[in-house]
C-alpha cells in the first residue's frame, strides 16, 4: 500500500505508539541479543523481569536499548524500522536516513535482534538494505553508487507448535513523499501478533494520553487510573476529556486543562495510561523520570509498580539519576515489607560504553537494595 508521507509523519506523530493483538497472560522477554543497530554492536542482555531499569552516562545506548525491544516486539511491521527515529524528534522519513539505523552507519552489517519471550518463544529478527543502483558522473570520473531505498525485515517466530519465516518490507520515494509497506507474508500465513508494546518518550504527548485515557472512559474503568492518580496527588478528584483536551478536578470551582499541571501529574497519567492499554504486554519508558521532582519520585515509582501489578505489564525504563535508583529501592522495599511484592521482580542494569564495546552490570534485587545503602556507584 502506498501512505502519503506527510499524513503518514501526523499520524505517527499523534500516536507514537504501537498496539498488538495478544492472547497469553505470560508476556514479555526474558533477554535480548542485540547487533549493529545503531550505537550498539553486540550487546547481549539476559535475566529481565517485571520491573527493569536501565541507568548509565548519556549516549551509552540506553534508549537503543529501548527501541530494541520495541521493534523485535513488532517485528512484522516494518515501518517500526524507520518510524522509531521519531521517538527522538526526528520526524522526517526519507530514504537516505535508513542508513542512521545502521551501526557507525555501516549498512553491509545487518541489524539483528534475537529475543526469548517469558512464555518460551523465540524471536529472531534481521534488518537488511533494499538498494538502489544509481550513477554518479561527472568530467573526471563515473561511479555506481548504492544508495539504500528501503528495508527488508525477515522475521523468524519459533514455539513449541511451529516455526513461521515472514519477509516484510518498507521502502521510501524520495520523488514522490510515498512510502510502500509491504507485509503481505503476514496476511497470507495468519499469523497474529501476540505481544502489546507502547514505547514513552522522554517528552510527554498529551494527545497521546488523551486518546489512551478516552479509552479507558468508554471501558467504565476510569475509576482505577483515578484511584492511583490520587497516590500521587490526593487532591485529584476526577478526569474527563473534551475536544481532546484532558481536564482535571483539582477541587476548584471548575475543571482545569491538565496543560497547566504540573509535569509530575501529566508524566504519571502519560505511564498509567500507557500500562493499562497494554495490559499483559510491554511499555517501554525513556527518562522515567524526566522533568519529576526527586520528591514525588519514589510515588512515581509505587505507582507503576501497583498498575504493573495490576494490568500484568513488564515495565522497560531509563535514568541516569542517582535519585531515580533510591527512589524505585525504597519503594521495592516498601512493598516488600507490606508483602505486596514477591522477591525478584525487579532488576537493575548498568551500562558502560568504551568505544565500540558495551558492557551490562545485572544488579538482582537484593543486591541493588546493598548497593543503595553502601552508598556504591551504580550509575
Amino acid at each position: 500500500m502506498f501512505v502519503n508521507l506527510f499524513s503518514f509523519c501526523f499520524l505517527y506523530k499523534k500516536t507514537l505508539l504501537l498496539l498488538y493483538k495478544q492472547n497469553d497472560v505470560k508476556m514479555g522477554f526474558q533477554n535480548i541479543h542485540i547487533q549493529n543497530f545503531r550505537s550498539i554492536k553486540d550487546l547481549k542482555i539476559d535475566g529481565f523481569k517485571q520491573i527493569n531499569l536501565f541507568a548509565g552516562k548519556n549516549n551509552d545506548g540506553k534508549t537503543t536499548i529501548l527501541e530494541s525491544i520495541f521493534v523485535l516486539a513488532g517485528a512484522t511491521n516494518p515501518e517500526l524500522s524507520l518510524s522509531i527515529n521519531g521517538l527522538r524528534d526526528y520526524e522526517k522519513m526519507r530514504e537516505d536516513d535508513f542508513i542512521i539505523l545502521f551501526h557507525n552507519l555501516n549498512h553491509k552489517r545487518n541489524i539483528i535482534l534475537n529475543g526469548i519471550e517469558n512464555n518460551g518463544q523465540k524471536r529472531n529478527l534481521n534488518i537488511s538494505p533494499i538498494y538502489k543502483n544509481t550513477i554518479k558522473q561527472n568530467i573526471h570520473s563515473s561511479s555506481l553508487n548504492r544508495a539504500i531505498k528501503g528495508l527488508l525485515n525477515t522475521f523468524e517466530v519459533e514455539n513449541k507448535e511451529r516455526s513461521l519465516i515472514f519477509d516484510t518490507e518498507i521502502i521510501v520515494s524520495h520523488e514522490n513523499s510515498n512510502i510502500h509497506i509491504d507485509t503481505d507474508e503476514v496476511d497470507e500465513k495468519g499469523y497474529i501478533e501476540n505481544l502489546e508494546a507502547i514505547f514513552l518518550s522522554s517528552s510527554i504527548q498529551l494527545e497521546s494520553v488523551a486518546e489512551r485515557l478516552n479509552s479507558i472512559i468508554l471501558n467504565k474503568e476510569k475509576k482505577d487510573i483515578v484511584a492511583i492518580i490520587q497516590k500521587l496527588d490526593s487532591s485529584i478528584g476526577d478526569l474527563y476529556i473534551d475536544d481532546d483536551i484532558i481536564y482535571i478536578d483539582t477541587g476548584l470551582q471548575r475543571f482545569i486543562p491538565i496543560h497547566v499541571a504540573g509535569d509530575g501529574l501529566k508524566r504519571l497519567l502519560s505511564i498509567i495510561t500507557a500500562i493499562y492499554n497494554a495490559k499483559n504486554g510491554i511499555i517501554l519508558i525513556d527518562e522515567v523520570d524526566n522533568g519529576l521532582h526527586f520528591s514525588v519520585q519514589q510515588l512515581l515509582w509505587k505507582a507503576i509498580i501497583t498498575a504493573a501489578k495490576q494490568f500484568n505489564v513488564q515495565i522497560f525504563a531509563t535514568t541516569h539519576s542517582i535519585e531515580c535508583l533510591a527512589a524505585l529501592n525504597t519503594a521495592a522495599q516498601t512493598f516488600k515489607q507490606n508483602k505486596n511484592i514477591i522477591d525478584d521482580e525487579i532488576r537493575y542494569f548498568r551500562i558502560e560504553r568504551n568505544n565500540d564495546t558495551h558492557k551490562i552490570y545485572t544488579y538482582e534485587q537484593e543486591i541493588f537494595k546493598l548497593a543503595m545503602e553502601k552508598n556504591w556507584e551504580v550509575r
